[in-house]
């Protein structure tokens, strides 16, 4: 016990000598903060006044976020300064056909962008919000927004000069590569969606038609209820200029790992492919999706992306966000886990979706006959058939209904 004793109090000695050899032999305090300033101040920005930046972003929600709401769900927008006027037609829609109907609170908006929001644009958002408490402005971490190192950017740029050769949409664009690697598996690691559990994304632009009652529409509580990792409402058919060799990518990624595989009969890879076995190039819009945070930051979405991000072809093609993610669901979803929104109606630029049923076209102001869902480039039917064969028959009885009508008038 004496030698237990001693020790411990040699140990305590030495510990206080290296304490005061510490402060005898660091450096002055103020020398440490002057270089600090010095290196601070060494920022190109910080020699010419006009780039200074003059609004902090947002890091974190706050503490009551979820006070009211039955969900820890949240509306996501990435956006840029230049389309404040679309972002606020859009939240002005789900504003008054959802958010305000919550009794006790309102959902919060988080709006990402690779540049510093403007004043100008944060204090007009806010303006468009019911609670502007509840809307947050986060930047992108560059280094995860930039070339990643091991991107070839010599070939990534020959490789735009032969897609918009081949006419192939938004081929040109460094920013659409970006956004589309970033929203595929990077933007939920975002700090702002720490304490998220849902994501509902939006698009700038996006006018909602349908009002969505709290307690029955809410999307919200549908997908945490029915434990569901992936919600939509439209499909589409990517173009295979743009996405070439993102399916044999995804096929040796397969092979290599198929113990993180979903069985085939239990998910929706059959949907992916034709007659032929041959992939048919269908794609959930990820425009309008809601998706369970868990999923995404799963070790097995996160280790497909990492795969896909060193294979690059978000740089060397233009793989897009909406077919990578979909491949994902179709690897790792079980049928059961992923849910079609009819109920959300909404015109956008590109697609329209307007509800089939006519209890549900009561509450909207959308025109059936333009729904997407109808087109020939949509793949929304057959999908349904594998994970909501009852939405088929209210479609096909909801177009008879319209027929009978039209034959009437």
């Amino acid at each position: 016990m004496k030698r237990l004793v001693k020790i411990i109090v040699s140990v305590i000695l030495i510990s206080v000598a290296l304490v005061a050899l510490v402060h005898k032999t660091s450096p002055d305090v103020s020398y440490d903060l002057d270089l600090l300033n010095r290196f601070c101040q060494s920022k190109e920005s910080n020699k010419v006044n006009y780039l200074l930046e003059h609004t902090e972003s947002d890091r974190h929600l706050k503490s009551n976020v979820w006070d009211g709401v039955p969900v820890k769900g949240a509306i996501y927008m990435f956006v840029r300064n230049e389309q404040l006027q679309d972002a606020r037609a859009t939240m002005r829609s789900i504003e008054d056909r959802f958010n305000s109907q919550q009794v006790n609170g309102s959902y919060p908006w988080i709006f990402l962008n690779h540049q510093r929001f403007t004043p100008e644009f944060i204090k007009y958002i806010r303006k468009v919000a019911n609670d502007p408490d509840q809307v947050y402005f986060g930047r992108v971490d560059l280094e995860a927004w930039h070339y990643p190192a091991w991107i070839d950017s010599h070939r990534a740029e020959n490789a735009v000069k032969r897609m918009v050769a081949l006419g192939i949409q938004n081929s040109y664009s460094l920013y659409h590569r970006q956004r589309m690697r970033y929203q595929t598996g990077l933007f939920f690691h975002h700090s702002l969606f720490d304490t998220v559990e849902y994501v509902w994304r939006v698009e700038a632009g996006t006018v909602y038609a349908c009002d969505m009652l709290s307690s029955v529409h809410d999307p919200f509580v549908a997908m945490k209820l029915g434990n569901r990792k992936l919600g939509f409402t439209v499909t589409m058919k990517e173009n295979p200029g743009s996405v070439f060799s993102l399916w044999p990518a995804s096929l040796q990624y397969i092979r290599e790992n198929a113990n993180m595989i979903v069985p085939i009969e239990d998910g929706i890879m059959p949907w992916l492919m034709n007659r032929k076995h041959e992939y048919n190039f269908c794609y959930i819009w990820p425009d309008q999706e809601l998706v369970s945070i868990a999923y995404l930051r799963s070790e097995e979405y996160k280790a497909y992306f990492h795969y896909l991000d060193l294979v690059g072809g978000f740089f060397y093609e233009r793989w897009t966000d909406g077919s990578a993610k979909t491949i994902a669901a179709a690897m790792f979803l079980k049928k059961k886990e992923i849910k079609f929104f009819n109920n959300i109606g909404f015109t956008d630029a590109a697609a329209t979706h307007c509800p089939f049923g006519s209890k549900l076209m009561d509450r909207c102001t959308c025109d059936y006959q333009e729904n997407y869902n109808f087109k020939r480039n949509s793949c929304t039917i057959n999908l349904l058939r594998y994970i909501d064969p009852p939405a088929i028959e209210n479609m096909v009885s909801f177009a008879k209904q319209k027929l009978i009508q039209e034959e009437k008038n």
